[in-house]
């Protein structure tokens, strides 16, 4: 595997900004355990969870699944 640290970081940061946008939109949230786990979505988003963005019905991608509560 070819493990792009900088597509990573920048993914991660992303998902923080989008993060933070969303609870503060919506005005509830755990935001510390949401922005703690930004890094692990990036890597398993790019590098480990098979999907297919333009087929997001195909029975053999994964599923992640990240309770709330």
């Amino acid at each position: 595997m070819n493990f792009n640290v900088s597509l990573v970081e920048d993914k991660a940061k992303e998902i923080r900004r989008f993060i933070v946008n969303e609870i503060g939109h919506l005005g509830v949230g755990h935001i510390g355990g949401c922005l703690s786990i930004a890094d692990v979505l990036a890597v398993l988003y790019h590098y480990e969870i098979r999907i297919d963005p333009t087929n997001p019905k195909n029975e053999g991608r994964d599923r992640f699944i990240l309770p709330t509560r």
